[in-house]
C-alpha cells in the first residue's frame, strides 16, 4: 500500500475531528497513562505557574490523576484531553563573545488551553450514561476514546490550541516584561504536551463538578453530544447515501457523508458494532450486499478505485465472502480520493511541461 495515501488518510481523520498531529519538535510529548513521573512534573509546575487559573487547582483534589489509582471504590476515568503549553524565550546576549551563549533563557512557564480544549469538546467528543452499580449511581460521562475514528485523539492536539499560540505568548510576554524588557513576541516559543485526564470520577456528582471546575463545562456532560446508539432492524431497505459529491466535498461534509453511511451499515446489519467505530465488521454473508451498495451510490471511476483500495488493505477479492473493519472501508475510501488527485496533478503538471 502506497505510504503517501496511508498519511492521507490519517491525515482526513485528524480533521475530522479538529485534530493536528504534535509539531515536530523535540520538546513536544505526548504523556503515557501510566507515566506519573511526567504527570506529577508538570501539574507542579502548572500548579505553581503564573500562567495558570488556580481555580481549578482549589481544594485537596487534583485537577487530572498524578497517581495511580488503587482505591476499592468503582470508578470511571475522565477521558477529556489536558493540552500544557511549555513557554519559553530566548534573546540575544550582547554580552557574549563566544557561540555557546549567544541566548538568554528567559524561563519557562507552563499554561494549559482549558478554554480552547472546552471548545473543542463540545464539537467533537459525545457523552455516555453509564449504568452502576454497587454504590455508583447512573453517570453521565465522556465517551470512552474507542468510540471515536481517531481513538489516539489525546495523542494529537486540538487545532483550536494551536491557534491559539499567540494568546499564549501575549500572556508569557506579559509575565516576564518586567525582567526581561527586551523580550519581543517573535523570541517566544511554545512546546506541546498532551495528557488523558483520567481522574478518578465515582459517582455524577463529582463527575459533573470535574467538569466544570477543570474542563470548563458549564453544565457538565450535557455539555457533550450524546452518542448515538444504533438500533438495527435488518427488514429495513438497504441503501447507501450517495457518494457522488464526495470526492468534491470538504472535510467535515464528508465526516457527516462518512458518519451516515456507518449509522446506516450498521443499522441494517451489514456491518456488526464491535467495541470500537474502527473495529465494527462487515459481515461475510452482506459483503456483495454491501459491495453492490457502494458501487451503486459511487460514480464509476470513483467505485473502481475504491474496490481496488480495500482489495489492497485486506489483501484478497472483495466481491462477495469477504470481511473488512470499517477503519478498512474508511481507509479506501479515502484513498480512491487521493489516487483521484494524484491524477489530477500528474495530467496539470503534464499540461504545463507541454
Amino acid at each position: 500500500m502506497d505510504t503517501s495515501t496511508m498519511a492521507d488518510s490519517e491525515d482526513m481523520r485528524l480533521q475530522r475531528m479538529g485534530l493536528v498531529q504534535l509539531p515536530d519538535i523535540e520538546d513536544d510529548e505526548a504523556v503515557g497513562e501510566e507515566d506519573f513521573t511526567a504527570r506529577a512534573e508538570l501539574y507542579g509546575k502548572l500548579k505553581s505557574s503564573a500562567l495558570t487559573d488556580n481555580k481549578a487547582f482549589a481544594g485537596n483534589k487534583t485537577a487530572f490523576e498524578t497517581t495511580e489509582y488503587n482505591g476499592d471504590r468503582q470508578c470511571v476515568p475522565c477521558y477529556l484531553p489536558i493540552p500544557i503549553l511549555k513557554i519559553y524565550g530566548q534573546i540575544p546576549n550582547k554580552l557574549s563573545k563566544s557561540r555557546t551563549d549567544k541566548f538568554v533563557h528567559t524561563g519557562e512557564l507552563l499554561a494549559w488551553a482549558m478554554e480552547e480544549a472546552a471548545e473543542w469538546c463540545k464539537e467533537y467528543t459525545t457523552f455516555d450514561t453509564i449504568k452502576g452499580r454497587d454504590m455508583m449511581q447512573n453517570m453521565k460521562v465522556a465517551s470512552s476514546p474507542e468510540t471515536y475514528t481517531v481513538p489516539d485523539y489525546n495523542e494529537n492536539i486540538p487545532s483550536l490550541v494551536i491557534n491559539a499560540e499567540e494568546k499564549y505568548k501575549k500572556l508569557y510576554l506579559a509575565a516576564k516584561s518586567g525582567a526581561y524588557k527586551e523580550l519581543k513576541l517573535d523570541q517566544i516559543s511554545i512546546a506541546y504536551s498532551m495528557i488523558q485526564c483520567n481522574f478518578p470520577m465515582h459517582r455524577d456528582s463529582e463527575a459533573s463538578q470535574h467538569y466544570k471546575r477543570v474542563h470548563l463545562l458549564r453544565n457538565g456532560a450535557n455539555e457533550l453530544k450524546k452518542r448515538e446508539v444504533i438500533t438495527v432492524n435488518t427488514s429495513l431497505e438497504f441503501k447507501i447515501e450517495d457518494l457522488t459529491q464526495f470526492e468534491s466535498s470538504g472535510p467535515l461534509k464528508q465526516s457527516t457523508i462518512l458518519d451516515s453511511i456507518y449509522t446506516h451499515v450498521i443499522a441494517r446489519g451489514v456491518f456488526e458494532a464491535g467495541s470500537s467505530k474502527n473495529g465494527a465488521e462487515l459481515q461475510k454473508s452482506m459483503a456483495k450486499k454491501f459491495m453492490d451498495g457502494m458501487k451503486a451510490a459511487c460514480k464509476g471511476n470513483y467505485y473502481d478505485r475504491f474496490r481496488y483500495s480495500l482489495k489492497t488493505i485486506v489483501k484478497r477479492e472483495v466481491d462477495d465472502n469477504f470481511t473488512c473493519s470499517w477503519e478498512n472501508v474508511e481507509s479506501a475510501i479515502y484513498q480512491a480520493v487521493g489516487q483521484e488527485n494524484k491524477v489530477k496533478r500528474l495530467h496539470g503538471f503534464n499540461k504545463i511541461k507541454a
